[in-house]
């Protein structure tokens, strides 16, 4: 997935300005930055959701806006928090929509579909839990069940807005592993928008760091190098440490 020369934005407001990189299959790529930089824009673009201002994205050559729907979603698939939609169907049923770009006429599903599925929910560890409503689960199950449809599209692109969200630090640091095992070991390029700067930091094969001035697109020991992390947040609040690659407070008290 290439982006050249991209301008992002709402209605003719430009939120990020010239952003030229390309996000690899076989990684795990994150996008950093502050509150309100631009990160759930940048991810509703290169997911077709929303046009760019200017500049373009491609997949292996082919503008997005090119590719229909259908075939799109042969492409991307892209994992969203939010319960509500989904929260009365069952483990097994929500796994399985990501199957439905490849259904025929009938909607029926294939015994390769139903392996396919089998094999998702497995690799998840969440086989156990296919006949329970999504509304009984933990915030973390549900993240893994997302993910595992996400899985069960079988598409070389897998993007995720801040999945991380309302997870507590040990499905945090799962979850990273979780995709970083996705990215290496099936070759799929992750791609997911994130306030766990740290964890991404040691888990990331390259970051993009927005900034107000412009954006930074590198290996993370590249970017501490460059000193990047210590422009994203207010320096007379929070330090970044590189030995430690840990933010650190400042203390504040008169």
């Amino acid at each position: 997935m290439k982006l050249e020369n991209l301008h992002i934005g709402y209605d003719n407001f430009t939120v990020v300005r010239n952003l030229n990189l390309e996000f690899k299959l076989g990684s795990l790529h994150t996008i950093v930055g502050i509150n309100g930089i631009g990160k759930s824009t940048l991810i509703k673009t290169i997911c077709g959701e929303l046009q760019s201002i200017e500049g373009s994205v491609s997949i292996e050559g082919e503008f997005i806006e090119n590719i229909s729907f259908k075939e799109l979603a042969k492409h991307i698939s892209v994992v969203h928090t939010s319960r509500e939609e989904n929260k009365f169907l069952s483990v097994y049923e929500l796994v399985q929509m990501g199957r439905y770009p490849y259904l025929n006429w009938i909607g029926k599903l294939t015994e390769n579909d139903k392996q396919i599925i089998d094999q998702a929910l497995a690799l998840f560890e969440i086989t156990e839990f296919k006949n329970q409503k999504c509304f009984e689960l933990s915030d973390g199950q549900y993240q893994k069940v997302l993910i595992a449809r996400a899985f069960a599209q079988d598409t070389p692109y897998i993007i995720l807005d801040e999945p991380s969200t309302h997870l507590d630090l040990y499905h945090k640091i799962n979850l990273f592993k979780i995709l970083s095992n996705l990215a290496h070991n099936y070759n799929k390029c992750i791609i997911l928008s994130t306030h766990e700067i740290e964890r991404a930091i040691e888990l990331s094969d390259q970051m993009l760091v927005l900034l107000k001035d412009e954006p930074y697109f590198d290996t993370p020991q590249n970017l501490i190098d460059k000193e990047v992390f210590q422009r994203i947040f207010p320096s007379e609040m929070v330090n970044f440490n590189p030995h430690s690659k840990s933010f650190v407070l400042k203390d504040i008290h008169p």
